[in-house]
């Protein structure tokens, strides 16, 4: 693991309050219109990615939701032949 990666990883196990802390600091000390423009941009930049993540999340929900569908509908089929075979060995028995 590089040095970077790892500072990246040991990030997301400082508590929130940290990192929102220091994130203010950051805007505090951020004097010129180019370090906030720079800083907007990371934002966005992070906003575009978790929005990413999201869609694709939902994709992936919106694929087990068709998986499921298609089960409840093969095994209602299923259910549905084997209550016409029950009815029909109950009516022969019924004959019989």
């Amino acid at each position: 693991m590089e040095p970077k990666d790892a500072a990246f990883f040991a990030q997301g196990f400082r508590s929130r309050e940290w990192r929102i802390s220091t994130r203010a600091d950051e805007l505090l000390r951020a004097n010129t219109p180019e370090q906030l423009a720079r800083i907007a941009a990371e934002g966005e930049e992070r906003e575009k990615e978790l929005q990413r993540r999201i869609d694709e999340l939902k994709a992936q929900g919106t694929e087990k939701d068709g998986v499921i569908e298609e089960l409840a509908r093969m095994y209602n089929e299923k259910d549905g032949q084997h209550q016409a075979e029950t009815k029909k060995f109950q009516r022969a028995k019924a004959l019989f």
